[in-house]
């Protein structure tokens, strides 16, 4: 179930989302809604919400180029323009490599790669494996004996003698550098395990469909949530209410401190540009207004008559804790606030599920907005791994 809209600093809701205190919520879970609420004619009632339409064929255009462009400032998959009369390596030369890289003649993971560009003396690659290039010439093979530090970044190497087997194809002005064709040459280079431009961009169309329909339904949840709200009358909410959703705005915000290494004022003052007092104010309208939510959707729940056996949660959570990294079901249950909350969860799901059945939805076409970029995180790129680019590979 959606909350009310509220119109709050996004930092301040995202804390109240993030996750819950491990404090159950026993001493609201026995509180009567019909004390709080009093429910308006809910069968009936109509929305009129803004959906996306069709995806164009210029929408994904503008999302793989947006992708791409990222991908080649991520992984420096620039191309070079090549010196056509220089035949040796020389320090500050921006030279394009074929490697492989093998431990005792096998091959590793991350150890090769073909038409890598590679800046001589930008110690981008383990110690000796540039050095080792300079006076050899173009069209020229050369193995290098070298050694992964002990403190290499992937454990399974550090320490390790290899044999990188290296063919110089050409030298490059490393200052004149140019964004390369996106072509399917260009597409397999990204490991994305997509053969042609074509796939790529059937997965692209596919995705922001997936995203467009995700944002539709949301948007229709949202607008029958409002409704129904504005449809009912509800009274200020009981304080150990308000005072459970506060505690857990506190405590995500005092994670969020931790993680960032400083005490929870300055975690206020600096990444959320606010006072403590303006901090303290927030939070409170942000549980009252979760607390009367919470007293909707259980006195919509009691109307009804819908309930959630402690079989019925087990269920779920069976089903769920897997997803969300969780050994089991039950820490999955206590990892969220215990089996009040997720009841209210699982509540909240059913009420929405009844909602949508009474309350008549009209949906309009939106004029749609180009898509955020892949930087943003928004994007298919945020569900791919980056590239195995030379600035990433396990030679560096």
């Amino acid at each position: 179930m959606k909350k009310r809209v509220l119109i709050i600093p996004m930092l301040v809701m995202s804390l109240l989302l993030a996750g819950c205190s491990k404090k159950s919520n026993e001493s609201s879970g026995s509180i009567n809604p019909d004390d709080y609420v009093k429910l308006g004619d809910l069968e009936g009632l109509e929305v009129t919400v803004e959906v996306t339409g069709e995806v164009t064929d210029e929408q994904v255009e503008q999302q793989i180029a947006s992708e791409l462009n990222y991908y080649v400032e991520y992984g420096n998959l620039y191309e070079y323009e090549e010196i056509p009369d220089k035949t040796v390596v020389e320090e500050g030369d921006m030279v394009n490599i074929d490697y492989e890289g093998k431990e005792e003649g096998t091959a590793f993971d991350g150890g090769t790669a073909k038409g890598a560009y590679l800046e001589i003396g930008s110690n981008s690659f383990i110690e000796g494996f540039e050095s080792g290039l300079i006076g050899h010439s173009v069209g020229e093979e050369v193995d290098l004996n070298l050694t992964f530090p002990d403190n290499y970044k992937s454990p399974e190497m550090a320490g390790k003698a290899v044999v990188f087997h290296v063919k110089i194809n050409s030298i490059h002005d490393a200052e004149k550098k140019f964004k390369p064709e996106f072509n399917d040459e260009f597409i397999q280079k990204l490991n994305f395990g997509f053969s042609s431009m074509e796939e790529y961009r059937a997965d692209v169309k596919s995705y922001i469909e997936q995203q467009n329909n995700n944002q539709n339904e949301s948007a229709v949840d949202d607008a029958i949530w409002q409704a129904v709200y504005d449809e009912c009358e509800v009274s200020e909410p009981p304080k150990e209410m308000v005072d459970e959703v506060k505690e857990r705005v506190y405590k995500n915000a005092e994670d969020y401190a931790a993680q960032a290494g400083v005490e929870l004022s300055e975690f206020i003052s600096s990444n959320m540009n606010m006072t403590e007092e303006q901090f303290e104010t927030e939070a409170q309208n942000v549980s009252v207004e979760s607390a009367k939510n919470k007293l909707i959707m259980r006195a919509i729940g009691k109307q009804q008559e819908i309930e959630i056996s402690k079989k019925y949660m087990d269920e779920e959570a069976e089903k769920e804790y897997a997803q969300y990294g969780y050994e089991s079901a039950e820490a999955y249950i206590q990892a969220i606030g215990g089996e009040d909350v997720y009841k209210d969860y699982l509540l909240s799901l059913k009420v929405n599920e009844y909602l949508k059945t009474v309350i008549e939805v009209h949906k309009v076409e939106k004029q749609e907005e180009a898509p955020e970029d892949a930087v943003s995180g928004n994007s298919v790129a945020g569900d791919k791994e980056a590239p195995e680019a030379v600035s990433e590979n396990t030679a560096e």
